[in-house]
């Protein structure tokens, strides 16, 4: 079990500081399987037929074993394990997947196995995936009041199969602008649905269903699924917590909605608040367009300076109405089976049912509704949890002011303490009654520091979880040679835009670094940073189809390196990446809303078994048998081409519309048993990977160990980065040198950190434990042996393998020894404080590895790899 100190985790079995690093895994469980966002195909029937299962998300439990080991062999033992409302109850209420959660168990299992730590996250983005986003389930739209299919003409929502470019009447999904479903966060229906998910009873207490105000219903049913799930770990896995799962994330990225909003009339404008991209319309005038009236909004664009107004567009609903008549909304009322208040009154917007506007003149008759909360009783308090007494007041609840410091908020403080603390006190509570020793993570709205009054036993078992993207980069898809301490900006650090300026890598590298230093600032918990990564589509998709740069992840790894060097330093920063998609490609990317921000992506994993195998191409002639790399959806890797197969399809010329996966069929070869023939239905992301080895004729070769780490990487060099996973004492700095492949480390060696049981153990008293990757420390032997690499093997390179070349220099008085991607150094400990530093530097022995080289093919790794003859020297070199 991992126990929570001021200055980070401790293993309680051998009292040692913990490094948590990992991933999100994963960005593809947004949708169900074979269902990307671009695609049109029956979206809003299969909506209302309730949809398909997430069953498979993030991967099926035959591939689970490839996709754990590579994340384990890139140096993760941490995991963010997003799981969706939609995903837990999409039938109906009180209707759960069952399946589902039991998939998801086994999923765990394997975690476990490979010896993950696991926190889960309820997942949304801008509400549902029906309204642009992820997160719940379609009902709660028809729950709303709400006519689904009318969110675009009314634009209420950006929803990407349904995106038409300016002067286009057809849907062309490929064109949706970067990062503008966070946009959604600025429109009518995200605006309305957070605010009745919060503070409904405040706002809109004519809004009620079966008796109660219509955001404490949802939020009920919203604690009660993830409760359910939590109820079913414990009762079908047990085994599971505390020694994998250690705790779960709050609602991911809350959004406050209207709450707070100075006058509707008008735009944000606090630095950091919703993205402006595209028309933008003031909420007045998205509740107008909400009743299908025509209006004249700013159009926002974003360039290399950040955003900026280009004018005005006229938008005209044509007279759709995103509120559903009263006839169908009955409809929906008996088919989901909720009872409407009486005061509810469908086919009109909720807010001009409050007065907030006319409808007849569509005067904004109350600016300032939002701002103030309303006289209006706020309700009963939360009921007294076990141990304590009813509490009158949620400010007179104990102080927790020691673990959470109260800075200048981008969310407003009356939010934090009335509306976030008590629904996070409500989720809290109820996954402690499964899993008594959850630790809870803190994750208030993006920027935001923490609330001030979340109650101390809850706290006692806390993590802070804020999110970091470097934003210019992320909206942008361009590394600048200039940024912004965007955070500083929206703390008040600053006075104005220009001191915040920064020029020059060095100075946007000690920028990202003193802006994640705030997060250690707001608080006495420890910080995991739940989210931080980059765009992999940077310049137009340059690195993808740009004959000079085909393959070239430089700028993406100067960008990534540069963003997780800001949790290095003395920030020594625990993260989840975003994100690793087992199915991304690179037309779609992660295929959510355009994004591309996997780690991992099977186009690229093709381009470098071609490159890989070059040397072998004409081979295929005289053979029938080719060995496939793990993970390319087979549950075997040596495969005998049948007599025919199907050909895999080329990008559709109907992007939004669905192309079922091709069935190939496959001779499977079992070593040691005789062969056999079937037919595998596979998805399509692995039936392109088998006609590779058709169509384009990549014979059989073996991969090598670092070739295994390295296949479908980008910027691997960044993320599989060397960092104290376990520490005798308290790490006190960290600084890693991508261009050098050098690591620096010095620790506190206190022996102090004590935290109830635990105390370093005598067999690991004084040792820390480093991850050196063997993506930068191969030794040759890895670089130039074939490696049998079994899908269902659970090794890992282990003492006696000699998979690293090392350079070591360390402290007098202090040893090291490596065991597989480890070394283990002894420098001992010391029961009193304010000892000196200990300190370590690791070089690899060899010198820096030619990663254009390896990548490209042209230096011998094993059997039947050579020089690409498609790669000239200097054109398209590849930094992976």
């Amino acid at each position: 079990m991992l126990l929570t100190t001021p200055t980070g985790f401790v293993d309680s079995k051998t009292g040692r500081q913990v490094l948590l690093r990992g991933v999100n895994l994963s960005g593809s469980s947004k949708a169900p399987v074979d269902e990307p966002t671009h695609f049109d195909d029956g979206f809003w029937e299969r909506a209302e037929a309730a949809g398909h299962s997430f069953v498979g998300r993030p991967f099926s439990l035959e591939e689970a074993d490839e996709h754990l080991r590579r994340l384990k062999g890139w140096g993760f033992n941490f995991i963010r394990y997003p799981i969706f409302w939609e995903a837990l109850e999409r039938e109906g209420p009180g209707k759960y997947d069952y399946e589902f959660m039991d998939f998801t168990i086994e999923i765990l299992k394997k975690c476990k196995e490979w010896g993950f730590w696991v926190f889960i996250d309820p997942h949304q983005d801008v509400w549902s995936r029906f309204t642009g986003g992820s997160g719940a389930p379609y009902w709660t739209l028809p729950l709303l009041g709400v006519d689904p299919k009318a969110l675009h003409d009314t634009w209420s929502a950006v929803v990407h199969h349904e995106w038409s470019p300016k002067d286009s009447s057809q849907p062309d999904p490929s064109e949706l602008p970067s990062m503008i479903w966070s946009t959604n966060y600025g429109r009518l229906f995200s605006q309305t649905a957070f605010t009745m998910f919060w503070a409904s009873r405040d706002f809109a207490p004519r809004c009620t269903i079966d008796g109660k105000p219509v955001g404490e219903w949802m939020q009920d049913s919203f604690v009660e699924a993830f409760g359910i799930l939590s109820d079913r770990i414990t009762e079908k896995a047990p085994e599971l917590l505390d020694d994998c799962i250690i705790g779960w994330d709050g609602m991911n990225e809350p959004f406050e909605g209207l709450i707070s909003y100075d006058d509707l009339t008008v735009l944000p404008t606090k630095q950091g608040g919703v993205l402006k991209k595209g028309p933008t319309p003031t909420p007045i005038q998205g509740m107008r367009l909400g009743l299908g009236m025509v209006q004249t909004v700013e159009d926002w664009g974003f360039g290399q300076f950040g955003p900026s107004k280009n004018g005005t567009v006229v938008v005209d609903p044509k007279g759709v109405k995103l509120w559903v008549d009263p006839e169908q909304g009955a409809k929906w009322d008996k088919k989901w089976g909720w009872e409407r208040g009486e005061s509810w009154t469908l086919g009109t917007c909720p807010w001009a049912l409050h007065g907030v506007w006319d409808l007849t003149t569509g005067e904004c008759l109350k600016p300032d509704y939002f701002q103030n909360v309303p006289s209006t009783s706020r309700g009963p308090p939360l009921p007294p949890h076990e141990g304590e007494g009813s509490p009158s007041h949620l400010h007179e609840r104990r102080n927790s002011a020691s673990y959470f410091m109260l800075a200048q908020d981008l969310a407003s403080p009356d939010f934090l303490n009335h509306y976030f603390t008590p629904f996070f006190e409500k989720l809290g509570r109820r996954i402690r009654k499964a899993h008594p020793n959850a630790i809870l993570f803190v994750q208030p709205p993006v920027f935001s520091t923490p609330p001030t009054n979340i109650p101390a036993d809850l706290l006692e078992r806390a993590a802070y979880a804020p999110h970091y993207y470097d934003g210019l980069t992320l909206v942008s898809k361009h590394w600048n040679w200039f940024n912004a301490d965007a955070l500083g900006l929206i703390r008040g650090k600053y006075g104005s835009v220009l001191p915040a300026v920064k020029i020059g890598n060095g100075a946007i590298r000690k920028s990202l670094q003193e802006q994640l230093a705030l997060f250690i600032e707001d608080t006495h918990v420890p910080v995991v940073v739940g989210e931080i990564g980059t765009p992999f589509d940077m310049d137009n998709k340059k690195s993808y189809y740009d004959r000079r740069y085909k393959g070239n992840f430089a700028t993406q790894e100067t960008a990534l390196d540069a963003s997780l060097n800001g949790t290095d330093g003395t920030n020594c920063l625990n993260f989840t990446l975003w994100t690793y998609c087992p199915d991304g490609t690179h037309e779609w990317g992660d295929g959510w809303n355009g994004e591309d921000l996997s780690l991992w992506n099977l186009d690229d994993a093709r381009r470098h078994l071609k490159a890989w195998s070059a040397k072998n191409a004409a081979a295929l002639k005289k053979q029938s048998t080719v060995s496939l790399p793990p993970m390319l959806g087979v549950e075997d890797s040596n495969l005998t081409l049948a007599a025919s197969s199907s050909s895999s399809p080329g990008p559709s010329s109907t992007p939004n519309t669905r192309t079922p996966p091709p069935s190939v069929r496959l001779r499977v070869r079992m070593p040691g048993a005789m062969s056999t023939t079937t037919s595998l239905s596979m998805s399509t992301a692995a039936a392109s990977v088998v006609n590779l080895f058709l169509k384009d004729q990549i014979p059989s070769f073996d991969l090598t160990l670092w070739q295994t780490f390295a296949l479908g990487s980008r910027a691997v060099r960044a993320f599989a980065r060397p960092y104290p996973t376990h520490v005798a004492g308290v790490v006190n700095r960290i600084d890693w040198d991508i261009a050098k492949a050098l690591f620096k480390c010095s620790v506190n060696p206190t022996s102090a950190l004590k935290v109830g049981d635990a105390a370093l153990k005598d067999e690991q008293a004084g040792v820390t434990e480093i991850y050196v990757p063997l993506i930068h420390y191969a030794s040759e032997s890895v670089l130039t042996s074939g490696h049998d690499d079994d899908v269902d093997s659970m090794t890992m390179p282990e003492e006696g393998e000699e998979v690293v070349d090392l350079d070591v220099k360390c402290s007098t008085g202090t040893t090291w020894r490596v065991v597989g991607q480890k070394v283990l150094w002894n420098h001992g400990t010391s029961k009193e404080s304010g000892n000196a530093l200990v300190w370590i530097e690791i070089r690899r022995k060899g010198g820096v590895l030619p990663f254009n080289d390896l990548i490209k093919g042209r230096r011998t790794m094993g059997k039947g790899a050579s020089k690409d003859p498609s790669c000239a020297d200097g054109d398209g070199c590849v930094v992976m």
